[in-house]
């Protein structure tokens, strides 16, 4: 949403309030303000338009401006020709109803004056399924950090590994994550990791073969809902070119568990499970202390083309509710952005915004998520970006 503001000074007046000042005309305060006349633009109160509206269901916002004048105030709008929304000036109402042919984007352009100043408000609004219109596919790689931060900025977060246990189970093995790799029998093993669960609750862990006899070293943990560190040291049992960590999360007790920072370190200290693609995992970043936007940043880096409408999606949760800042922009100074911030919750939920690159992009672009400026930690998945159509 852009506002802009236009001056329409009528040379009468202005011409009058010189020739009183001139002559050393008694100048009357205007509410205890600076001595006037005052010259004050019109000034929008309502909030963003809401950029969103789904085919056969009604769309409405209404617009609200004040004036430090006291002027009265006009509105009129611009819409597109044949547009499905209507705006009445009467009561500042921009409604319709959008049907299965208005599918794509709507530029409006809502203005207010007082008979001297014009001041603008520009709203962009897409109609598809649930109000997000169609792209052409997917400008991102990685979307869902199936190859860890790959294709990621250095941002100061991780990948987690969440998964949900919504009920008890017979048997500890019946759910759980394993990561296949190899090891050698005899030759002592270093598993760490952090752990944490909804509900305060046992996990195994450890280490072993992926095929009968399933041989294994392994040690039960009691997990709570902080995050923990945990480390199991042991000469496995028995090891091939088929063997695996372990993760078993089954068990009487239900509650999901996160993982993070794991590693299994030989004798020799290299990590044996950088070498799993850690495919079902998260992004989760860490804010502790609020500072800049910028200052906790996930990006990557890709093509924008100027004046392109991009549709970027995601999955987001936080640990309490919060904003992020979500957008494209350069990769570079000047750094010419076009964002929204987005409330989320401490639920995974599917969000998208719709932003239009307008006067900027190049081969060094980025989208991105700027998540500094509020604390509590978030977590992102499933992101995608994509030209409107």
């Amino acid at each position: 949403m852009m506002k802009t503001k236009h001056l329409k000074i009528k040379l009468s007046t202005l011409a009058l309030a010189i020739a009183l000042t001139g002559c050393g005309a008694d100048l009357e305060p205007v509410d205890g303000d600076s001595i006037g006349p005052r010259f004050a633009a019109p000034e929008f109160t309502s909030p963003a338009a809401e950029t969103a509206a789904a085919v056969d269901e009604e769309y409405s916002h209404t617009f609200t401006a004040s004036d430090a004048d006291g002027d009265d105030l006009t509105f009129s709008a611009i819409l597109p020709d044949g547009s499905w929304l209507n705006f009445d000036a009467s009561t500042g109402v921009l409604s319709g109803t959008p049907g299965s042919g208005d599918k794509g984007l709507s530029s409006v352009t809502v203005n207010v004056t007082d008979g001297m100043f014009n001041t603008s408000e520009n709203a962009l609004i897409s109609v598809g399924s649930g109000g997000k219109p169609d792209t052409a596919g997917n400008l991102l790689t990685n979307s869902s950090f199936d190859a860890g931060l790959t294709d990621w900025s250095e941002a100061p977060g991780v990948y987690v590994y969440e998964h949900a246990v919504p009920e008890p189970t017979a048997n500890v093995y019946d759910t759980g994550i394993s990561h296949p790799l190899t090891l050698v029998t005899g030759e002592v093993y270093t598993l760490s990791y952090d752990a944490k669960a909804s509900a305060p609750r046992p996990m195994t862990a450890g280490f072993g073969l992926f095929h009968d006899p399933w041989t294994n070293n392994t040690h039960t943990v009691e997990l709570t809902t902080e995050w923990q560190t945990y480390t199991l040291m042991e000469a496995a049992a028995a090891g091939d070119d088929n063997s695996r960590t372990i993760f078993d999360m089954g068990g009487a007790i239900p509650g999901d568990i996160s993982l993070r920072n794991i590693s299994l370190i030989d004798s020799a200290g290299t990590n044996i499970f950088d070498t799993t693609p850690p495919v079902g995992s998260h992004y989760e970043a860490y804010i502790a202390n609020a500072g800049n936007p910028w200052d906790v940043n996930l990006s990557q880096v890709m093509t924008i083309i100027p004046d392109a409408i991009y549709v970027v999606e995601f999955k987001a949760k936080a640990s309490v509710a919060r904003n992020i800042t979500v957008g494209v922009g350069l990769a570079h100074d000047p750094w010419t952005n076009a964002v929204e911030s987005v409330a989320i919750t401490t639920e995974w939920v599917t969000y998208f915004i719709v932003v239009p690159a307008t006067a900027f992009g190049d081969d060094n672009s980025r989208v991105l998520f700027d998540m500094g400026d509020e604390v509590g930690d978030v977590s992102l998945d499933d992101i995608t970006v994509g030209i409107a159509q």
